[in-house]
């Protein structure tokens, strides 16, 4: 609960200056909850291992992941802003992600079996 100030007419009491002031925007863990839901696309596309996972998968690594928050509440917070959207809405992004993942693998396999044949043949 905010501390209240006393005033008088137009002049404070205590400097304005050296209030403490904590602020949090309205949308700052919706905004959150994006960044790490993106964040953790681009790791889905650079790492082989997902190639293999399926969207749900994925999604549920994302809700029950551990997130840097300043407290237990605002990670549930981060969590629920992450689910809130629903898994239909977020499952195209994250299936266009692994779909991406699967096409450098495949194309990193196919290179790798231009240069070495002989190895493909045992």
């Amino acid at each position: 609960m905010p501390r209240l100030r006393q005033v008088i007419g137009n002049e404070f009491l205590v400097d304005p200056c050296s209030i403490g002031h904590e602020c949090r925007p309205g949308k700052y863990v919706e905004e959150k909850g994006n960044r790490i839901f993106y964040k953790k696309l681009q790791s889905v596309r650079k790492d082989p291992e997902y190639a293999k996972k399926k969207p749900s998968e994925i999604f549920k690594e994302l809700v029950t992941g551990h997130y840097d928050a300043d407290n237990e509440d605002m990670e549930d917070e981060i969590r629920d802003a992450i689910r809130r959207p629903g898994y239909k809405y977020r499952r195209r992004t994250i299936l266009n992600s692994v779909k991406k993942c699967r096409r450098s693998l495949a194309v990193t396999e196919k290179v790798s079996s231009e240069k070495c044949p002989e190895i493909q043949e045992l």
